[in-house]
């Protein structure tokens, strides 16, 4: 396999445009490849975040009080931060 012409460090961007070179001299076959590997990274990644969030202790709890608390008006000023703590 060919090494990457793109120096490092590799930005999103310089990889996004690397990645748009290949596939556009990709056979339908090959895309289609591609399209099934993306998707299954996707959603693996998707599934950890959801399991990194569902393993916070008492989660459902927080997000209730949480809700609550917006309900009464009970709200921080994002910009004052901890101060109103």
């Amino acid at each position: 396999m060919k090494q990457s012409s793109i120096p490092s460090p590799l930005s999103s961007e310089k990889i996004k445009q690397e990645i748009q070179d290949h596939l556009s001299r990709l056979s339908l076959d090959h895309l289609k490849t591609i399209l099934d590997i993306t998707t299954y990274l996707s959603e693996q990644e998707s599934e950890a975040a959801t399991q990194e969030i569902r393993e916070i202790p008492n989660i459902m709890e927080l997000l209730q009080t949480a809700e609550s608390q917006v309900s009464a008006g009970h709200l921080i000023d994002w910009e004052e931060g901890e101060d109103n703590l």
